[in-house]
């Protein structure tokens, strides 16, 4: 049974796996390419994602940012809230 290349250290008793270098990464592929599990022999040296990847993690962001820019403004008015002693920035209604 062939198994992937890495180093792995005991510390503790955990298990640490070091990442490839890059001829350990050139030999795991020529490994995949011989059983078959690649379809070129040579490593691919761009790694760029898809647009459609890039375009999911830009919508991610917007809305993480959104909600880190409510979440913030929730805090700040409670603190402020409570600092005040419960007067509010808007002004009251009349009744």
């Amino acid at each position: 049974m062939n198994t992937l290349p890495h180093t792995s250290t005991q510390d503790n008793g955990a298990s640490h796996i070091k990442p490839l270098s890059t001829s350990s990464a050139q030999t795991l592929w020529e490994m995949l390419y011989a059983q078959g599990k690649v379809n070129s022999p040579e490593l691919p040296e761009s790694h760029e994602l898809p647009w459609y990847i890039a375009l999911m993690q830009a919508f991610a962001a917007w809305i993480a940012a959104w909600f880190l820019l409510g979440f913030m403004v929730s805090v700040f008015y409670a603190l402020t809230e409570r600092l005040e002693g419960g007067r509010h920035f808007l002004p009251a209604q009349a009744i």
